[in-house]
């Protein structure tokens, strides 16, 4: 992934991603999301950063879900659904603008 070689970094992903052990699922998912949207499979890219955004939340994985909110709405746009984003974002904060911009 910090090599930017996605297609190499994507089955080793996959495997790690396999294990609810790991306690850094959640940023393993979000590294393999990047990796799928870089390698235009925007469909499995969305649906794994929003797995990781779900992972986050539970505390036995590292926190990423600020960095995962923050990147989101990319996802949903290469996805053709850029209004989702603005739909979840709108209904999951008081103050979404943040995020919105």
């Amino acid at each position: 992934y910090n090599g930017m070689k996605y297609a190499e970094a994507i089955p080793q992903y996959e495997s790690v991603t396999r294990d609810p052990s790991d306690t850094w699922l959640a940023k393993h998912s979000y590294n393999l999301a990047w990796c799928y949207l870089k390698e235009k499979r925007f469909q499995q890219a969305l649906s794994t950063m929003a797995r990781a955004l779900q992972l986050s939340t539970n505390p036995k994985y590292v926190k990423i879900s600020q960095e995962t909110l923050q990147n989101l709405a990319t996802f949903y746009t290469y996805v053709g659904k850029p209004l989702d984003a603005m739909h979840l974002y709108l209904r999951t904060f008081q103050d979404p603008f943040p995020y919105l911009i």
